[in-house]
């Protein structure tokens, strides 16, 4: 039998959409603060929130009428109609939050408005508010006692003290970083936390938060382009990071979780330059129009949606690679942790233009362990170390876009063609590629209900005994990206192509195949001719350099 919930079922349920931990409370309430204009703002928890919450600000404040319906479900100064959420600048807007904390705790709000002689100060015990008259500051003071004392269930799922704190102080670090002209203080069982001081720039905010060690490698580039404005602060590729952890966006001051294609675009232009299992530091601050970004569709406002996602990805990759372009290969080195740190003293002329003057270069040494080519430079007297089949991926790779990019690509017809069949739900996904395929040089046919025939192939992926398994490849590479492979994605091209390429080299040379001197002097003539030769396609490095000084101090000659 369906029947209508109790309301306060009802408003417990709403509550739990927004409250779930003394983070929720800590962020709305702070959001809160800074829609009330404050300059200074302090933040006192005691047991990690649990047993007790106080917001202090100097912001405009409230009056009585004001502050008797600011715990009201859905009352809000921010909208007065729905097509204002088109218009929103402020951190909250759906005035949720007030009535959703007095529903799970014990609530009291102590304000004052600049002009008045005095203020006010609602609280709420046992289901009772009362109002009464309040002699304090200016601006508003909010105290939360007792998280969740109603709501048994959901004191139960809250994490450690330690946990819920660390949540709070990465909060509170994150709004510092997305205004730095305001002063944020948080108080923990009567001791000073965190400290962050207003300032007069971005950069001395983040070196406040983040430290000197890691703001002394971000390089910053702002620009405004068809009403978007960008502040990116951004490390180079031989500033590279073990852990994706300094990643911060910033839309319209609001702190937001990057998107799936936004973090890809960048990562697509990243993964030119630094090995696999390296990320950027990367600190993002978009201004948009209000229009062209919907900040509803998460109840804790979160993630936001883009009107022009796809236009802000093209200017970001656009962006990201000149700001990585690199005039000579060989400023580019690879150090023993697989990082690519760039030398700004200009290296003797390596990149040159033919084989010829290549050999009068450099002297081929040989091989170690079958994989690593070491080659010497008697110009500048340094040791180069290649790895071989990065650097031919590498060559591979850019070769193939190359063909691919001036349709010139040049097919290896199968003599006897290759026949192969898979799972429906396999077959499914390859049909849908299959005109993409056969426009990037892989000719396939269907040969049956899942089953499929392969004419022919780019012949600059060299020999390969079976197709079958590139195919294969390729699709479970998308399936890493998307779930649900679909007509919408194959129409993103050039992602496509980028995932075949990489799938496709994979049968370039191999680390223990046999060169001679001529064909390893070919091959580092081809790479360092490459646009982007400092890594394979799949972000590992090709080479490393070692100079005869760093081995004579190794040595202690």
């Amino acid at each position: 039998m369906i029947k209508i919930l109790p309301k306060d079922t009802i408003d417990q349920i709403a509550a739990g959409e927004i409250i779930e931990s003394p983070i929720n409370v800590v962020k709305e309430l702070i959001e809160n603060a800074i829609d009330a204009d404050a300059s200074n703002i302090t933040i006192e928890i005691q047991k990690s929130g649990k047993r007790f919450i106080r917001v202090i600000d100097n912001g405009i404040g409230m009056n009585k009428k004001d502050l008797k319906l600011s715990i009201k479900r859905y009352a809000t100064s921010k909208i007065k109609h729905f097509h204002d959420l088109s218009y929103i600048t402020s951190l909250g807007f759906r005035g949720e939050a007030l009535a959703s904390i007095l529903i799970v705790s014990k609530l009291k709000i102590k304000t004052r408005t600049k002009k008045s002689s005095h203020g006010w100060e609602l609280s709420n015990y046992d289901n009772i508010i009362q109002i009464t008259p309040w002699y304090g500051q200016e601006g508003t003071i909010v105290e939360v006692e007792d998280l969740f004392f109603n709501v048994l269930t959901r004191q139960k799922f809250l994490k450690s003290d330690l946990t819920e704190l660390i949540k709070i102080i990465k909060y509170i670090e994150i709004i510092s970083l997305a205004r730095y002209d305001i002063n944020f203080r948080l108080i923990s069982n009567s001791k000073l936390i965190l400290y962050t001081k207003s300032t007069d720039s971005r950069i001395n905010r983040i070196t406040n938060i983040l430290g000197s060690d890691f703001s002394k490698m971000l390089h910053n580039f702002n620009t405004v382009n068809n009403k978007i404005s960008l502040d990116i602060y951004f490390t180079k590729p031989n500033e590279s990071l073990n852990n994706n952890k300094f990643q911060y966006l910033f839309i319209n001051l609001r702190p937001v979780r990057y998107s799936r294609d936004i973090k890809l675009c960048i990562y697509q232009v990243y993964k030119k330059f630094i090995p696999y299992n390296k990320h950027p530091g990367l600190l993002l601050y978009l201004n948009i129009n209000t229009t062209d970004v919907d900040i509803n569709i998460h109840p804790m406002k979160k993630e936001v949606k883009l009107l022009n996602e796809e236009k802000l990805c093209d200017l970001l990759h656009h962006i990201f690679l000149k700001q990585f372009k690199v005039k000579n290969f060989l400023d580019i080195i690879t150090t023993s942790s697989h990082r690519l740190i760039q030398r700004n003293k200009q290296i003797s002329k390596f990149m040159l233009q033919d084989n010829d003057n290549m050999l009068r270069c450099i002297k081929v040494i040989g091989k170690v362990f079958e994989v690593y080519i070491l080659v010497e430079n008697k110009q500048d007297n340094k040791l180069y170390i290649f790895d071989q089949h990065a650097a031919a991926e590498r060559i591979t790779y850019e070769q193939y876009m190359y063909e691919i990019h001036n349709n010139k690509i040049i097919i290896q017809k199968q003599l006897i063609p290759e026949i192969f069949n898979c799972p429906i739900s396999i077959a499914k996904k390859i049909k849908v590629v299959l005109p993409i395929l056969n426009k990037l040089g892989i000719i396939l046919e269907e040969f049956g209900y899942n089953s499929f025939k392969v004419l022919g192939y780019p012949i600059i992926l060299g020999n390969i005994s079976s197709i079958k398994h590139v195919i294969l490849q390729i699709i479970s590479n998308l399936n890493q990206r998307h779930t649900n492979i679909n007509v919408e994605i194959i129409e993103k091209v050039d992602l496509l192509k980028e995932i075949i390429v990489k799938s496709a080299c994979h049968n370039s040379i191999k680390a223990n195949e046999k060169l001679s001197d001529l064909e390893i002097t070919h091959l580092i003539s081809q790479l360092v001719k490459c646009k982007y030769p400092f890594a394979c396609p799949h972000g590992r490095p090709t080479a490393y350099k070692m100079s005869f000084l760093e081995l004579k101090r190794y040595f202690k000659r």
